[in-house]
């Protein structure tokens, strides 16, 4: 990488343009006095020395007790694993604090996501908020670049069912491929991807066909929405799975695929069921027994 790169980059990470640039040459001179390395590259002896004190309080540089004094650079490991633990902590502090400044997001109004970035963003923020069960119908573009939250959501326990469109294996998580997904992907030039999570939040987005413009794209904390993309996925899920499994089964084999895709269709009590608990509360029926006939489907 070229060193122009390396000193975009250490910018990034708060150095000023003459710090990176003096971090660089200390790598390549260490021990050096601040007259050799103003030499190196090619800035007032002044403005270097102003440059290694200020490294030497972010940490980057060591100060050898010498007249003249000499300095070294902190090895490259080191310094950086410093700044990952100060970004962490001060991504943990703006957390809290801009945490306590926003407001609650109003659950039934529908956001808008502006970019492919932000798309992929939102929807590993609703993996890693699910408590239960997530839905997912998503093209094998967007699938490949969530696969591994998509793990890291099935390891923490949570019940991950996935409706693909070309075969595909992802650990820990229930992948039913839909039996049209040649054509399904021939009819539609773009890379989508529905989800939902506990039967209350959703994320639904079309990209392009390359996967980096947004069609169109929202986020919604709705129950009254979620719950009707989480019954319409489920369905869908079911019915692919059934066909994915009867053909070429034996009769008891498509029995057994039935029971299996009922047990996912009633995948847990009404009562239980956080989504539906929510949407109920929300329209004041507090008794939850009496709204869904004693707790049960």
């Amino acid at each position: 990488m070229a060193t122009s790169a390396l000193a975009d980059d250490l910018q990034a990470l708060g150095f000023s343009a003459l710090e990176a640039q003096v971090y660089l040459a200390l790598l390549q001179t260490p021990d050096a006095t601040g007259y050799r390395i103003a030499k190196a590259v090619g800035k007032p002896v002044a403005n270097v020395y102003k440059a290694l004190d200020a490294l030497s309080a972010k940490g980057a540089v060591l100060v050898e007790d010498s007249d003249p004094r000499a300095f070294t650079p902190v090895p490259p490991k080191d310094l950086l694993r410093a700044q990952e633990r100060a970004f962490r902590e001060r991504t943990r502090r703006l957390e809290r604090g801009l945490r306590a400044l926003a407001p609650a997001a109003t659950p039934q109004k529908i956001y808008s996501i502006g970019s492919s970035e932000g798309v992929f963003e939102q929807v590993r923020t609703l993996l890693a908020a699910t408590e239960d069960v997530v839905l997912v119908d998503a093209f094998p573009m967007v699938l490949e670049q969530l696969r591994d939250d998509l793990a890291a959501a099935a390891v923490r326990g949570v019940t991950v069912h996935v409706k693909a469109y070309a075969p595909m294996a992802i650990d820990g998580v229930h992948v039913t491929c839909d039996e049209a997904a040649t054509d399904v992907r021939g009819r539609w030039p773009c890379q989508w991807i529905n989800a939902v999570a506990d039967g209350r939040s959703v994320v639904l987005a079309a990209l392009s066909a390359t996967g980096d413009e947004v069609i169109q794209a929202v986020r919604s904390e709705s129950a009254f929405l979620a719950w009707i993309l989480h019954g319409g996925l489920l369905a869908e899920i079911s019915w692919s799975a059934l066909d994915d499994q009867r053909l070429g089964r034996s009769l008891k084999q498509r029995h057994e695929a039935a029971r299996a895709q009922r047990d996912l269709a009633i995948d847990r009590s009404w009562s239980e069921h956080r989504g539906l608990r929510q949407l109920l509360e929300q329209q004041g029926r507090v008794s939850l027994a009496a709204a869904t006939g004693g707790g049960t489907r």
